[in-house]
């Protein structure tokens, strides 16, 4: 029961950030890939399926780190972001060493969701009103 709530809560998070997040990729090329891997192996992982993110962890390590401040368009360059540009980068490292070390799919997942979580923060700091 515990799991379908959490599953529920990430749905609900995900629709109501999904203008956000939309709003990210048509600014931000480079974020474009990365989101695309992200939300495949997580939407998958919620379903018990952890084989996308054991097959991609290295391509969603390879694509966090093409992005950078550089290539973040100005409006975005706020510290709050970058932070959470940094997090989502160092998260990514992190899954593909878990990945790489045989970790549990509970472990994987944890990472995963923690991914997601700054994956949508870094997407609703981007959209705030300056």
């Amino acid at each position: 029961m515990k799991i379908i709530k959490s599953l529920l809560a990430f749905a609900a998070i995900f629709s109501m950030n999904s203008g956000n997040a939309q709003v990210i990729l048509e600014a931000w090329p480079e974020i474009k890939n990365y989101h695309n891997l992200m939300t495949k192996s997580f939407k998958s992982a919620q379903k018990g399926d952890f084989i996308p993110i054991k097959n991609h962890a290295n391509f969603l390590f390879e694509n966090a780190e093409k992005l950078c401040v550089e290539n973040m368009p100005q409006n975005f360059r706020q510290p709050k972001t970058i932070e959470a540009l940094v997090k989502l980068k160092r998260e990514s490292k992190s899954i593909k060493e878990l990945v790489e070390n045989k970790a549990s799919n509970n472990e994987i997942f944890e990472t995963l969701k923690s991914i997601h979580h700054t994956f949508v923060k870094m997407s609703d700091l981007c959209c705030q009103k300056r």
